[in-house]
């Protein structure tokens, strides 16, 4: 197994850490506070099995530390530092949901709007859509009961990295509501594929989803 990345989600991060190779604190954070932080997770990970893990620590200005512990190669034994690169996988919808958070705010559109009315391009199914349509919050709340992203459609067969529209009609068999949306939640990574495409149109930060 050469390079085993699990990533953890510790402290609250959105600036690119690839910026931040520093393995040293910032004034922000005491040595000592850092060597504290730095032995409980490692600690953590020898518990866990997990072979290594990247942390920042941030706060309204930035951030004041990125390092990591462990290996992300374990045949080698590269020790992870603050340049290390994941693979966040779905830690970015809480990315997502703030930037629909803010549209909102910003009156771009509501919770209970629905999804045929601000994404007409969205070749959904929901046989329930006149007395039960399918709204922006069911979208959010994996409880539109879209189908996960299918075993047959993990991988595109593609060598093109597929984005946007695209991506989005390469799961079309997945979005279809298998009940009422809102009535139970199912967890979904189209639902979030969807807000992929509304944050381009709106040319809000253009993140992948999953």
């Amino acid at each position: 197994m050469k390079n085993l990345y699990i990533p953890l989600a510790l402290w609250f991060l959105c600036l690119s850490l690839n910026s931040y190779s520093r393995q040293k604190p910032s004034p922000g954070m005491s040595p000592a506070a850092v060597d504290s932080m730095l032995a409980q997770l490692n600690k953590a990970i020898v518990q866990q099995h997990m072979p290594g893990l990247l942390v920042a620590v941030a706060d309204r200005n930035g951030i004041i530390y990125s390092g990591g512990v462990g290996y992300s190669n374990l045949n080698n034994k590269s020790k992870v530092n603050g340049s290390t690169g994941f693979r966040f996988a779905s830690v970015t919808k809480m990315f997502t949901a703030l930037a629909i958070e803010k549209l909102i705010a910003a009156g771009k559109f509501k919770l209970d709007d629905r999804l045929k009315d601000i994404a007409p391009e969205i070749p959904f199914e929901n046989h329930y859509e006149k007395d039960s349509p399918l709204r922006v919050v069911h979208l959010l709340e994996h409880t539109a009961g879209f189908e996960d992203v299918q075993l047959a459609r993990m991988v595109s067969p593609s060598q093109e990295g597929l984005q946007g529209l695209q991506a989005m009609l390469f799961h079309q068999s997945s979005l279809r509501s298998r009940w009422r949306p809102g009535e139970r939640m199912s967890y979904s990574n189209p639902d979030y594929e969807v807000w992929d495409i509304l944050l381009r149109s709106f040319r809000v930060c253009g993140l992948r989803t999953i």
